[in-house]
């Protein structure tokens, strides 16, 4: 089952419990982790630092950028939040779900979806083969195109734009994805 745009499924952790997670990794609990905490919880999909900010300065207008980022990691460090890895220059994305899952991603928009892993385990010591690997976790991530550009009903849709492709923020980003390739 795929998941975007649809509240996340783990519900936000009360605050006495998430100081005690913190502690355990030698982290205080501030105001701005806790309203960072809450903004990943809350985020519809995989934030990136920008959107946690936008979300977190709209609570508190005088932290930066650079504080949410340090937040992000702090939560990271803890175990709270994960993030996601990168594809190129695109800025890391995050999210709070802890059950087992995989994602897809859109190889135009870079917008990250919830994939619910299969009841069944994967064979990831089959894919491994006679090499001398012991796995220890596997994580699948499924480039896509977003599906604005793939209608089912009517074939490809000829010149689709991701929706999220029109936004200057990410024209910006794939101009520097651009000139990174050259």
């Amino acid at each position: 089952m795929v998941r975007q745009g649809k509240p996340q499924t783990t519900p936000v952790m009360d605050e006495e419990t998430l100081r005690g997670s913190l502690s355990k990794s030698g982290l205080r609990l501030t105001g701005q982790r806790r309203l960072i905490y809450e903004a990943v919880a809350r985020y519809n999909g995989h934030p990136v630092t920008e959107d946690v900010h936008r979300i977190v300065k709209a609570k508190m207008p005088s932290v930066s950028l650079a504080t949410v980022y340090n937040g992000l990691e702090a939560l990271v460090k803890a175990g709270e939040i994960a993030k996601l890895p990168r594809e190129g220059p695109m800025p890391a994305r995050y999210e709070i779900r802890k059950d087992i899952h995989h994602h897809a991603r859109c190889v135009d928009c870079d917008l990250v979806w919830d994939l619910d892993a299969p009841s069944e385990p994967l064979p990831i010591q089959q894919l491994l083969g006679t090499h001398r690997f012991k796995a220890l976790a596997a994580r699948i991530e499924v480039l896509v195109e977003c599906p604005v550009k793939t209608n089912t009903s009517l074939g490809r849709v000829p010149n689709a734009v991701c929706p999220f492709a029109r936004s200057n923020r990410f024209k910006q980003r794939r101009s520097q994805k651009a000139h990174s390739t050259s």
